[in-house]
C-alpha cells in the first residue's frame, strides 16, 4: 500500500483527494505538493497553480519562494509566476524584503 496525502479544511471536509506523495506545510497561503517525483504549487482550495516541474523547493517568505528546475534555481511568486527564471546556481529570498 502506498500512502498518499490529500487536503482537508479546518472542519474536516476533504478539499483534495489523496493524490500527493508529499505536501509541505502552508506558508503565506500556498504549499508545495509532490504528485509524483516533482513539486507543484497549490493554494488552500487545492488548486494547482503550477505544473509539477520543480526538483526542489523552499518555503515562501515575503511572497516569494525559491525553486530548482533543470538544476538551476529561480524565484516564484504566490500566483505561480516565475519572477526570476531558473538561470542561477543559488538564490535566496530576503527575509526583510529588499
Amino acid at each position: 500500500m502506498i500512502d498518499k496525502w490529500g487536503l482537508m479544511d479546518r472542519n474536516g471536509r476533504q478539499i483534495v483527494p489523496e493524490k500527493y506523495e508529499r505536501v509541505l506545510a502552508f506558508k503565506e497561503g500556498v504549499a508545495w505538493a509532490m504528485p509524483e517525483d516533482k513539486w507543484c504549487l497549490i493554494d488552500r482550495q487545492g488548486h494547482e497553480l503550477t505544473l509539477p516541474v520543480y526538483e526542489s523547493v523552499e518555503f515562501f517568505q515575503n511572497g516569494f519562494g525559491v525553486f530548482q528546475r533543470e538544476k538551476k534555481v529561480g524565484v516564484i511568486d504566490k500566483k505561480g509566476r516565475e519572477v526570476i527564471p531558473p538561470l542561477y546556481e543559488e538564490a535566496r529570498v530576503f527575509p526583510q524584503g529588499v
